[in-house]
This record gives structure tokens, C-alpha cells and sequence, in this order.
């Protein structure tokens, strides 16, 4: 079962290495740019504003992906859902339509994208040399990494680097 939590946080690891990223913030753009490259497909960005508290959407057909965002959320909100929706893409999930982006959830494609996203935006490499460096404080951090301290919260619980807090 490990291996099957590690797979997403190795596509999103080589994701960064073959990009050279060495500091966060992750550019979510140029990541966009080099999948479209690499797969010879097309990846569009769309703004929404989504009823129900929709966080985004992935769509495709053929080489056409269209991830859709809530222009309504904070742009931190906004980056981790288009990750969340690349994560989709990535591991051949199929249009998936999703509400929420929940790390709660317990679907274990929603789990799967959710590491992803969190890997690529908050990879665990830079935060562990942040906190050896002793960058700490999660609202730093989540400034730093351009993501929610919610998000930020989760990716430290989830790392166990709350340990060293």
C-alpha cells in the first residue's frame, strides 16, 4: 500500500527535477507548460466561478485538458486546486468532476491527487531544509510556498516534521 501513496509524490518529485526548481514557490504555470511539452497534449487554464463550493474540474478529450478553477477562492486555494486537477490528469484519472479537493477524503484517487498536489506545491525536500534552516513558523511557510496555512498544516502533520515544531 505505501508504494501506491509514494507513486503520486514521485511523479510530482520528477516533475520538479526536470524542471531544475530548487525554491519554492513552485510556478504552477511553468509546470503546466512542461507536462504540455513533455505529453504533446494541451492543457487549458479556465476561471469559474462554481456554485456549492466547487473547488475545480478536469476535462479532457483526446489531447485537449481543460482544468477549470473557482475564480472565487483565494489564489492560494486556487493553486492547489489546479494541482489537485493535474494530479487528476497525471494519473489518467478520467473526467473526474470534483467538489472539493478534501484531505479528508478517503476515495483513494482524491488521495492520490491530494499527495501529488502537495508534493509538487510543498515538496518535502525543501521543507525539511527550511526547517533544518529553522524556518518554522507555518504562516511564513505557507507565504513562502504560496499556499493556504491550512494546506501548510496538513503537509507538516502529514510529513511528521510537527515533531521538530
Amino acid at each position: 500500500m505505501k508504494s501506491k501513496i509514494q507513486f503520486p509524490q514521485k511523479l510530482a518529485r520528477r516533475i520538479i527535477s526536470e524542471l531544475q526548481i530548487n525554491n519554492p514557490p513552485i510556478g504552477i504555470k511553468e509546470v503546466i507548460q512542461h507536462i504540455s511539452r513533455k505529453r504533446k497534449i494541451i492543457i487549458e487554464l479556465v476561471s469559474h466561478s462554481f456554485i456549492n463550493k466547487v473547488s475545480g474540474a478536469h476535462i479532457s478529450k483526446n489531447k485537449k485538458h481543460v482544468i477549470a478553477y473557482n475564480r472565487d477562492h483565494h489564489p492560494h486555494r486556487q493553486r492547489f486546486t489546479i494541482a489537485h486537477e493535474l494530479g487528476h490528469l497525471i494519473l489518467g484519472h478520467a473526467d473526474l468532476r470534483n467538489n472539493g479537493d478534501d484531505f479528508n477524503s478517503k476515495n483513494p484517487e482524491e488521495t492520490a491527487v491530494n499527495k501529488f498536489a502537495a508534493e509538487l506545491l510543498v515538496p518535502i525536500d525543501f521543507l525539511k531544509r527550511d526547517f533544518a534552516e529553522g524556518i518554522k513558523d507555518v504562516k511564513s511557510l505557507a507565504q513562502r510556498y504560496k499556499v493556504s496555512e491550512e494546506m501548510m498544516w496538513w503537509r507538516i502533520m502529514d510529513t511528521e516534521l510537527f515533531k521538530k515544531i
